[in-house]
């Protein structure tokens, strides 16, 4: 009986234990579970902010911010402007060739124009002039031309000095190069100024009826060559295989 009774007295004190240790678990318990459910809830959140801002940025690029694609057609049109660009530059390069006055005496004059050379150059010897009548040094060439030929420039120069002159008639002064200069005599209908520039071949006026002073040498072209202060012999300039 008395044994009945301790197993009696035995099992209430492990319940009674059991009861206790359960009620100071409990809170714990409690806490942990609620930690772990503010944990899992923040999770959320952040995957669910990270999914709304990849979404915003794919909407920012599909609105402007979209890497443009690139076509064929885009790529050949790309191209042809390059070529077009590419030939504006040359095709400005070759003008400013032509205009730019640079002769220095190691390239050649075109003919101003076409014809024979009636008077030579000649800085040494006297030279016969049969209108005047006289011996003189020849510091200039005249080639033979009809009235009212063109007359080119022989080199692409800077107008220095357009005037009257008693012998050659009106004439048109031309600075070639940095030391040359060029000067065209028997001249009429001129179409230039003091300051103009002429490109290489450009017609800038005819020639004119001869002037009293070479009647009997006929109508021709007066070309006088300059280099700084000397005179220069332009049959030694002028290019022979045109």
């Amino acid at each position: 009986m008395k044994r009945n009774k301790m197993y009696v007295y035995l099992g209430l004190g492990m319940f009674v234990f059991a009861m206790v240790m359960t009620i100071m678990l409990l809170p714990r318990m409690a806490k942990q579970k609620e930690s772990a459910r503010t944990n899992s809830s923040m999770q959320t959140k952040n995957a669910n902010l990270g999914k709304r801002k990849a979404e915003q940025g794919k909407t920012s690029m599909a609105k402007g911010h979209a890497i443009p694609s690139i076509t064929k057609d885009g790529v050949e049109q790309a191209q042809q402007q390059t070529r077009t660009q590419q030939r504006d530059v040359i095709q400005e390069a070759k003008e400013a060739s032509v205009t730019q006055y640079n002769f220095n005496g190691g390239s050649k004059l075109a003919w101003p124009v076409k014809g024979n050379v009636i008077i030579n150059f000649d800085m040494d010897h006297m030279v016969y002039f049969s209108t005047l009548d006289e011996y003189r040094y020849s510091n200039a060439i005249a080639i033979e031309a009809k009235e009212d030929t063109p007359v080119l420039a022989a080199a692409a120069g800077e107008v220095t000095k357009v005037e009257e002159d008693t012998e050659h008639g009106t004439c048109v002064t031309m600075r070639i190069g940095p030391e040359y200069e060029i000067t065209y005599g028997q001249l009429k209908d001129c179409k230039v100024k003091v300051g103009q520039n002429i490109k290489r071949q450009e017609e800038f006026a005819k020639v004119a009826k001869v002037s009293s002073s070479y009647a009997e040498e006929g109508d021709n072209l007066y070309v006088c060559l300059k280099r700084e202060e000397d005179y220069e012999n332009p049959l030694s300039y002028l290019d022979f295989s045109e």
